[in-house]
């Protein structure tokens, strides 16, 4: 059966790296086989509803997956894989979500892979972190559930990333003093999806007011809104999201200056990592600068989170 993996959905950032070790970075990888595949009419029939309303089938097989050199290879995968009926403009069926063969621990699995995007949304983890310290210790049945993840975390992750003394202006450390309001403004906003049933993670864009300190000179909103696209381009950091009226829109980050260019670089990569996801972004509301894409708050607020 030949299929198609969204290189910028969760089953390229969390699933794949957890349980399979790896994800792809070749838009030619994203065009894979399920080879020797078996239809599960048994685990099909336990899917929710929803799932089963949008056409998701079990299989058991094996999904080949060409190499980032195509003449190297493919990467074999064996499991139990859900998938999905092509999109109206497509041909292919999709791959919604891998697991081990192992049908049992299913619902652990799910929690676990959940517990997984909520770290990535909050930049608390990375793909190649799940690959470097998770995976083995999830083949090793280690990974039982979110305290396995956070144990990790606590004790092998954080050690192992290498400290940067990046200089703090005054300015930086009024916001970083609010951190306890950013972050609880954050909790606020972290489970849009069930709130646009009829989107998903591709519902409006949310926000509520950012409580900052009132030296500061102008006023935030943090945001959650799904990406479509982002990068940096003539010193900006931009995103393209579904705004809060469900429209497309890029939005723009004030311009580089040289001892903001770390504020810049952060927020630029955290936001193309969230392609194709749902993203934390903070977006100034003062008159003058309404709509501009806060790149320094949303550095800091990232900083926050992972910490």
């Amino acid at each position: 059966m030949d299929v198609f993996i969204n290189q910028f959905g969760h089953i390229n950032k969390s699933v794949l790296p957890l349980r399979f070790g790896l994800r792809i970075t070749q838009t030619h990888q994203s065009f894979a086989s399920l080879d020797n595949e078996i239809f599960d009419p048994l685990g099909t029939d336990r899917q929710r509803g929803d799932e089963k309303d949008r056409g998701n089938q079990h299989f058991l097989g094996t999904l080949s997956i060409n190499k980032e050199i195509k003449s190297d290879g493919q990467y074999k995968c064996k499991g139990r894989f859900v998938i999905a009926p092509p999109p109206l403009d497509k041909d292919l069926n999709v791959v919604v979500t891998a697991f081990l063969d192992d049908s049992e621990n299913l619902k652990n699995d799910i929690a676990t892979t959940k517990h997984l995007e909520g770290m990535l949304k909050r930049n608390r983890i990375t793909t190649q972190e799940i690959i470097q310290y998770l995976h083995a210790a999830y083949l090793d049945g280690k990974l039982k559930d979110s305290n396995d993840i956070e144990e990790i975390l606590s004790n092998e992750i954080v050690p192992s990333r290498i400290k940067t003394d990046t200089p703090i202006s005054g300015s930086d450390q009024i916001i970083i003093d609010s951190g306890p309001a950013i972050i609880d403004t954050i909790d606020g906003l972290d489970n849009p999806v069930s709130d646009y049933p009829d989107h998903g993670i591709k519902g409006p864009l949310l926000f509520k007011p950012l409580t900052l300190n009132p030296s500061i000179r102008f006023s935030y909103v943090m945001a959650d809104a799904y990406v479509i696209d982002a990068g940096q381009a003539n010193g900006r950091v931009w995103a393209k999201v579904i705004n809060s009226k469900g429209n497309v829109q890029v939005l723009e980050s004030f311009s580089a200056r040289s001892h903001l260019l770390h504020h810049h670089t952060k927020t630029a990569e955290y936001l193309s990592s969230r392609i194709g996801e749902r993203a934390f972004m903070a977006i100034c509301v003062s008159d003058k600068y309404n709509g501009v894409l806060a790149e320094s708050v949303t550095s800091i607020a990232l900083d926050l989170m992972r910490t």
